[in-house]
């Protein structure tokens, strides 16, 4: 059997495609529920484990190959994590929100976390790829 050492779809690009398949169910679930009420919000909260997961993975897997198996990368992909669970449950929330006709002062904490997680994830990013060899 035929094994490559470069791993392209590797575990972390699989556990994103599967949270944005969740969250494309979570949305036409409440949609269902919501008496074909729909929130923008919502209907596009897949996209934050799309493209932050699943494609800036894929890339990062094409340009460096080897990156994630590295103990220094631990906190470059806990951070990218982070921020993108957290991006996408305040999608959710607003949506959630916008549905139901209020709005809560509260939420701008998700999105601010959220993309200042991201951005420490592209410090640890830039600092990982400086310690290569």
């Amino acid at each position: 059997m035929f094994t490559s050492k470069r791993k392209i779809l590797d575990r972390g690009v699989w556990g994103y495609l599967a949270f944005a398949i969740g969250c494309v169910v979570v949305d036409n679930v409440y949609a269902l529920f919501g008496h074909g009420v729909r929130s923008v919000y919502m209907d596009f909260m897949f996209l934050y484990p799309l493209v932050g997961g699943v494609l800036f993975r894929l890339v990062l897997n094409v340009l460096a190959p080897g990156l994630f198996d590295s103990p220094r990368s631990t906190a470059f992909a806990n951070c990218l994590g982070a921020g993108v669970i957290l991006l996408t449950v305040g999608s959710m929330l607003k949506g959630i929100m916008a549905i139901a006709g209020t709005d809560s002062v509260l939420l701008w904490a998700y999105f601010i976390i959220g993309w200042a997680a991201l951005g420490l994830s592209l410090v640890f990013l830039i600092r990982c790829l400086m310690g290569r060899n």
